[in-house]
């Protein structure tokens, strides 16, 4: 068997096997990382769609909260949906009332009030919180 072996001539170039390679290599990894940028963009939208469903029931919750009057210390829990959970923690917060010029104290108190919101993002629990101070009648009590 012979083999012969033809030459190119000097004015004909083309690619070779290795050339070739690097190019889809060069490809495959600019591929990937474009396709990593958006996926990037994407968990980054999710999350602050989440985030912004939070604030919302936050909102919510201190709302409600704020127009329950009078205040009384306690602690609410509950759910929203099937992924978000919230806990109100209203404190009343000690203070000294000064008396005016007729001796009269004037029933309010000062309370504290905190809401949190939380849900499961993946494996990682994530939560938004607001706190806020409001005054309210103090409830009488009873003997």
């Amino acid at each position: 068997m012979v083999f012969s072996v033809r030459r190119i001539p000097s004015g004909c170039s083309g690619y070779t096997l290795i050339e070739t390679l690097v190019s889809i290599v060069i490809l495959a990894v600019s591929v990937v990382v474009v396709l990593q940028v958006f996926s990037g963009g994407l968990r980054a939208g999710k999350l602050s769609e989440n985030y912004i469903q939070a604030i919302q029931i936050a909102r919510e919750k201190m709302e409600t909260t704020l127009l329950a009057l009078p205040l009384t210390e306690g602690v609410l829990t509950g759910e929203e949906g099937e992924r978000y959970s919230w806990i109100i923690e209203v404190t009343q917060i000690e203070y000294q009332q000064k008396n005016d010029k007729s001796g009269v104290r004037i029933p309010i108190g000062l309370y504290a009030i905190q809401v949190e919101v939380s849900w499961l993002e993946g494996l990682v629990r994530k939560k938004f919180d607001i706190a806020t101070t409001a005054i309210s009648p103090v409830p009488e009590k009873r003997e």
